[in-house]
């Protein structure tokens, strides 16, 4: 079973053994099912597109370049050595799908190491604390009112 296939199965564990805790189970039914994500994604693609897939004619990295515009997708730099990041990182459960994968510099691909991605937004671009965002000016029009303060 790939590792990614693995870490998945073993999230699922986790999480059912969690719940137990909390109610009890009786009984657990697993389904089994393949399915083409291909085909979901892409309806109606027939023979050789099909078989090709929709990177036919492209290297992963050039892909992924091409897509981002050659910039990192977090801080908008260009000019600098850019590399290859998960969005959901591998130890998260993230997989190496086309989908999953980004243009980033370096120092931003370090910053956001195994974090979510919701995590390092609102640490490295400052999640705005809804009590403290400016919302009217005050009747003199000098000092910004806060949301909630009266």
């Amino acid at each position: 079973m790939p590792p990614s296939v693995r870490s998945r199965v073993d999230n699922v564990v986790a999480w059912t053994e969690r719940l137990m805790r909390w109610a009890p189970v009786t009984a657990a039914t697993v389904e089994v099912a393949r399915f083409d994500m291909q085909a979901i994604q892409r309806r109606g693609v027939r023979g050789t597109d099909y078989h090709n897939g929709p990177l036919a004619g492209w290297e992963r990295w050039a892909y992924l370049l091409h897509r981002d515009h050659h910039r990192c997708v977090y801080c908008d730099t260009t000019g600098v050595a850019l590399e290859q990041d998960h969005v959901v990182p591998r130890s998260r459960g993230g997989s190496d799908r086309i989908g999953n994968l980004v243009v980033s510099c370096r120092p931003c691909n370090e910053a956001k190491g195994t974090q979510s991605l919701a995590a390092y937004v609102a640490v490295a671009f400052g999640a705005f604390d809804p009590i403290k965002t400016p919302s009217v000016l005050d009747t003199d029009g000098v000092r910004p009112r806060m949301a909630g303060e009266r």
